[in-house]
């Protein structure tokens, strides 16, 4: 016999159940390369990365922005003193990100990293230097990414004198362009050829031919095919898979990895990755075999000997306070006495007529035994015919499916013998 769950059918469930401006800083001493004064900025020099301040994806070309230096004066400095000779680099050599930690730079390629304006920059006065700009890589990673700046001038006026270096920072940000999904809809162990979806968005017009490859899929999920492709311009869209998950797998949360590949508007062909999840739901299923050999009546019998069942849990958690119900629909007429075999093995007489049997306690691979006496309707037409069930039940969720920890009510399930 097999069980089934109306759930399982619609394909439900069964429970009832940075963006950072790149924006500046009157920034920290010099680092060791350059000349270490006792006095931090004592010039009070502030830097703005003007234009940067989006956010920025793989594979972006002709990303140009200014740099603007300010001198405020302050600290031992007079109102009359001003910074001569100004000219600014960026250090493209070193990339770090926004905790200064040195990264793989996300630049494929600078086309200008300098301005050596060389003018002067009185009390209060500031400059736009630049444009600067330049190309993200096609695989550029998400992350804040920290610019290092170096302004080289002449104070004739302060202490120290002569040429001098400040150097300053300033972040941008790099996000994945293509935002995808975790998988839906939840599965359920033993699932057969199921759908499964994935959705995709793009955040930066002029994607087109995506293609989205999963890879480290966890054991006991199958795909007919990891890679999913999406022709033409890509805005939001869905890509579908079939999957196998085997009979005893987990409920849990599964993580599996992506790589999503797609040419952008400048026609780069980009490579973002990421991970995405899975759910496998906790499937209650419970499966019943007739006791012995099938039962053979005639037509016309008054009775048909003890009805025996064998109820298993073959699903992926243990259930509590089980009802099962004979559904005899024109096919049976109970009789006034009805038998349970429950926890303790023994036979248990019920005086009176009811309509089904509870069971306590079924952890997963126990069995229980029903029986029933009942009356054959007399115009039950030959032939085989199926005896069909209908169970209720809960079950405890410990939270591995990301749900609140809770007892759960099954919905009516029910299996028959084929």
């Amino acid at each position: 016999m097999k069980v089934k769950t109306e759930r399982m059918k619609k394909g439900a469930a069964l429970m009832m159940g940075f963006v950072m401006i790149a924006m500046v800083f009157a920034v920290m001493q010099p680092v060791s390369a350059y000349p270490h004064y006792s006095e931090d900025n004592p010039w009070n020099i502030e830097i703005t990365a003007d234009s940067l301040t989006g956010t920025y994806y793989p594979g972006q070309q002709n990303i140009w922005f200014s740099i603007t230096i300010a001198n405020t004066a302050g600290g031992g400095e007079t109102d009359a003193d001003q910074i001569d000779g100004c000219n600014v680099y960026i250090n493209t050599g070193t990339i770090r990100d926004e905790n200064g930690n040195t990264v793989t730079s996300p630049i494929s390629n600078w086309d200008n990293d300098r301005d050596e304006w060389g003018g002067n920059l009185a009390n209060g006065a500031s400059h736009a230097f630049g444009f600067f700009g330049f190309d993200l890589s096609p695989d550029a990673a998400p992350g804040i990414y920290n610019l290092t700046i170096d302004m080289s001038f002449t104070d004739n006026g302060g202490t120290p004198t002569g040429t001098q270096h400040f150097t300053g920072y300033v972040l941008f940000t790099v996000a994945n362009n293509i935002q995808v999904s975790d998988a839906y809809p939840n599965l359920y162990a033993g699932q057969t050829f199921t759908p499964l979806y994935i959705d995709v968005d793009d955040t930066w017009e002029g994607v087109h031919d995506l293609y989205l490859n999963l890879s480290n899929i966890p054991t006991g999920i199958t795909f007919d095919n990891t890679v999913g492709y999406i022709p033409g311009n890509v805005e939001t869209d869905t890509i579908g898979y079939r999957v196998d998950v085997a009979r005893d797998m987990a409920p849990g949360i599964y993580t599996i990895d992506y790589q999503v590949q797609y040419y952008n508007n400048d026609g780069v062909w980009c490579t973002e990755t990421g991970t995405l999840d899975i759910i496998v739901d906790f499937t209650p299923v419970i499966e019943a075999q007739l006791t012995g050999t099938n039962v053979t009546v005639y037509q016309g019998d008054a009775a048909i000997p003890a009805l025996g069942v064998t109820f298993t849990n073959t699903g992926n958690v243990n259930l509590r306070n089980i009802d099962i119900y004979l559904d005899y629909d024109g096919y049976f007429f109970y009789t006034n006495t009805n038998y349970y075999e429950g926890d303790s093995g023994s036979y248990e007489q019920n005086p009176v007529q009811i309509t089904e049997v509870h069971i306590d306690s079924l952890d997963v691979g126990a069995t229980a035994q029903g029986q029933w006496f009942v009356a054959l309707n007399p115009y039950v037409q030959a032939g085989d015919h199926r005896i069909l069930f209908d169970w209720t039940g809960t079950y405890f969720d410990d939270g591995a499916t990301g749900n609140p920890t809770t007892y759960v009510d099954t919905q009516v399930q029910w299996w028959d013998d084929d």
